[in-house]
């Protein structure tokens, strides 16, 4: 499934890889990258990947409206 800024959230799988979080929040990979650093952005580690949950974009939004 290709993932947009349009996509519904209720389609969105449970955990976002960086790329879809990015083009979601419209966001540049250094920014995107600087901010997990930081803390801003919550990641769940699997091994070498990581993953933002997508609970994390809800209370985001939300937080944004």
């Amino acid at each position: 499934m290709e993932i947009t800024p349009a996509t519904p959230f209720e389609s969105l799988p449970q955990f976002l890889t960086p790329v879809e979080v990015i083009t979601l929040t419209r966001i540049g990979r250094s920014s995107f990258y600087d901010a997990v650093k930081r803390g801003d952005i919550p990641v769940v580690r699997f091994g070498r990947l990581i993953r933002v949950p997508r609970e994390f974009l809800l209370k985001r939004l939300q937080a944004e409206n």
